[in-house]
């Protein structure tokens, strides 16, 4: 996992256009590597401003806000993570927060267990959809994934240690699938969105995180899924 994070605003003539967010997972990130990435960035600041104006006159304001908020809440959550104590209170806190800031419907993460893939804590956010959640939930712990490309979509982020984003999962629920993927779509009834990243730890892939949208698509950038990643 991540040990230490440090956000580096990108600032011109007094406006904050952005932050480089850097990780490390070993040794603490010093004043000094700070001071040295701000002079790093100095001389790309024009570039980047210009990329980013570009940018935004692309997307809405509605959007680009959201985005920005988005940001900010998932580095708060990383700092967040690094405070929890108990397995318990990392497991529930991170998908309620997760699940809530992307305007998902249900979350699970499920460990490494063996060679299978065993659920140990979940969230639904939506009355609306607790009844399919719950069905979906207990089907699942019975019918735990293999760690494999073979046994669907979650064994094969575990396995490929890649993440799995699904934009509008109507759109390929008529492509071929595995059995087990099947069954679970069916029981979510109207699964829409789906995000699947794996949960790292020295290296090696020890479980998966997934959430669904049951209700409409939604949207997640690339490097959202990326700082995901790094929680």
């Amino acid at each position: 996992g991540v040990n230490h994070i440090a956000a580096v605003p990108m600032e011109v003539a007094d406006q904050i256009y952005g932050c480089v967010v850097v990780f490390k997972q070993d040794k603490p990130i010093t004043d000094q590597t700070v001071q040295e990435i701000i002079y790093l960035l100095e001389p790309f600041h024009e570039q980047i401003i210009n990329k980013l104006d570009k940018h935004r006159s692309e997307e809405s304001v509605l959007d680009l806000h959201q985005t920005t908020l988005r940001n900010q809440k998932l580095i708060e959550i990383m700092q967040m993570v690094s405070t929890l104590v108990t397995p318990e209170e990392l497991y529930q806190k991170t998908l309620q927060e997760l699940t809530t800031v992307f305007d998902f419907t249900v979350g699970v993460i499920a460990l490494t267990s063996d060679d299978h893939l065993t659920i140990v804590d979940s969230v639904c956010i939506d009355d609306r959809f607790q009844s399919a959640s719950n069905d979906y939930l207990k089907w699942r712990r019975e019918n735990e994934w293999k760690i494999s490309p073979s046994s669907g979509a979650m064994g094969a982020v575990c396995y490929y240690n890649t993440p799995v984003y699904i934009p509008d999962v109507e759109e390929i629920r008529h492509l071929p699938m595995s059995e087990s993927d099947r069954i679970a779509l069916d029981i979510l009834e109207t699964p829409r969105t789906m995000l699947a990243i794996t949960i790292i730890q020295n290296n090696n892939a020890i479980g998966v995180m997934f959430f669904y949208q049951l209700e409409k698509v939604v949207s997640i950038r690339e490097d959202e899924i990326g700082i995901l990643c790094a929680i």
